[in-house]
């Protein structure tokens, strides 16, 4: 499979597409990431016969990292993926998002301009799920943004799913914060506990897959039950053993899922 390497409106991002086929899915990744975590997830979904796309979020991989705070704003981040979804004209997709990629999915499919067929929302949350604990997180965070301006650059980033056993989930996901934009990462999970997202949920009429993993303790499970009872066309998946980072830890049965659910849509 090749693939395009594009950029559009300061956000990099990766496509494939066949001839004469018009089926999307748009993938959107977490804080931390790019957009090489669902490498297999793509490769699998164009096999199958869809078109895929998948960016790097403004302050991670590739795409531009600019300095000021306003830009990490929940709705412009979700704003910059909805333009590169009309940018190349996509119409008929599906929306899957992984943690801070899954709060993006609610708030685009919210909006009246783009409206996916279905959305995957893996890991996620819609508020704050940690109640009072929230403002010791945020204090953290916050100390964090004034002291974090640096970008570890990486080019050749990639995830690597073969990696030897001694080398942890958590040292995988490590690598691919390395091209992350410090300050960005830190306001992001800051913006994310500050974010309520319940009157978008409400608002879809679509159906939705929710996929999460057991071991969660970033976005625990309750947030995925948080999630169901605000979409009224839902399902949640709870995947057994696995933790938050369940694309590097069960890729294969993230896949099996969202065939299952893509099959539903058909």
């Amino acid at each position: 499979m090749e693939f395009s390497r594009k950029r559009f409106n300061d956000l990099y991002y990766v496509l494939a597409e066949h001839d004469s086929v018009n089926r999307w899915i748009v993938f959107i990744h977490g804080i931390g990431s790019n957009h090489t975590v669902f490498d297999k997830a793509l490769n699998h979904f164009y096999s199958e016969g869809y078109n895929v796309l998948a960016v790097d979020l403004l302050g991670h991989g590739r795409s531009k990292k600019p300095l000021a705070d306003k830009h990490y704003a929940i709705n412009n981040m979700a704003s910059k993926v909805r333009q590169v979804i009309n940018h190349e004209k996509i119409k008929d997709f599906v929306l899957v998002g992984h943690s801070l990629g899954g709060m993006l999915t609610v708030k685009i499919a919210a909006v009246n301009k783009v409206k996916p067929e279905g959305i995957v929302i893996i890991d996620s949350l819609i508020r704050n799920p940690w109640g009072g604990m929230a403002k010791y997180y945020q204090k953290f965070f916050q100390y964090a943004i004034k002291k974090g301006t640096g970008v570890i650059k990486n080019p050749t980033l990639k995830v690597n799913f073969e990696l030897p056993s001694k080398y942890t989930k958590f040292s995988r996901f490590l690598k691919t914060m390395s091209n992350t934009y410090w300050k960005a990462y830190f306001l992001l999970f800051d913006y994310a506990l500050k974010a309520d997202l319940s009157v978008d949920a409400s608002k879809l009429e679509m159906p939705a897959l929710i996929l999460h993993g057991s071991f969660d303790i970033i976005t625990p499970v309750w947030s995925a039950l948080d999630i169901a009872k605000n979409i009224k066309d839902s399902r949640v998946v709870i995947i057994n053993g696995a933790g938050h980072i369940v694309l590097y830890s069960q890729p294969q049965l993230v896949n099996q899922e969202i065939d299952k659910f893509l099959r539903e849509l058909s």
